[in-house]
């Protein structure tokens, strides 16, 4: 019982909430700034809206806080145990794509020396010797097993960073920033303004 009437208090506190920034959001929606009274109201709808968000965040917290704590106990309760799984489980994929990468050498040796008999038989039918026996090919290393199946993927690495066209190379977004902070700068590159209103809260 205690713990349904707090349910129905927060439930109703969050209506109320909902209905306080719907009559807000109304009020925001009408105003047109023309005139410095205009900007005014603005300045102090804006602390308004600072006011009410840092109080809903508040509210929100008091509900979240404990389940992250909780959480982030669970979480590393189990870290450990599937981190080590993860381990076990690409040490395993490592040792099978080392194995399928021998035999896959091995096939192609086995394919090269079949080659070589075939062409051999041909030449001599083609120098008019029959031969006396059809060569034995060898068999292949069959690879497959149950549950298991190999993905191929396209990986790339850098060999010469002085030789990739431009289209792909990425711009350090955060070092620009810093340099034109200090004054630096950068050819290609155009420094501007842009203004953006910060309010202080009340």
């Amino acid at each position: 019982m205690v713990q349904l009437a707090e349910n129905e208090t927060k439930t109703a506190e969050l209506l109320a909430y909902k209905e306080k920034i719907g009559n807000f959001k109304m009020v925001v929606d009408k105003l047109k700034i023309k005139t410095a009274d205009d900007n005014e109201a603005a300045v102090q709808l804006t602390q308004r809206a600072k006011l009410e968000y840092k109080e809903i965040e508040g509210k929100r917290k008091e509900r979240t806080d404990p389940l992250e704590k909780t959480k982030k106990l669970i979480i590393a309760d189990f870290k450990p145990l599937t981190n080590a799984l993860k381990l076990i489980e690409a040490d395993l994929k490592g040792k099978m794509v080392f194995y399928a990468q021998a035999v896959e050498a091995k096939n192609r040796k086995i394919e090269e020396e079949n080659e070589k008999k075939i062409e051999k038989y041909n030449e001599k039918i083609a120098a008019g010797k029959v031969p006396a026996n059809v060569p034995t090919m060898k068999k292949e290393i069959e690879t497959k097993t149950t549950g298991q199946s190999f993905r191929t993927d396209k990986k790339h690495r850098v060999i010469d960073f002085n030789k990739i066209p431009k289209d792909y190379l990425m711009i350090d977004e955060q070092k620009i920033k810093a340099a034109v902070k200090m004054g630096i700068g950068i050819p290609g590159i155009e420094v501007y303004e842009e203004k953006t209103p910060v309010i202080r809260g009340i």
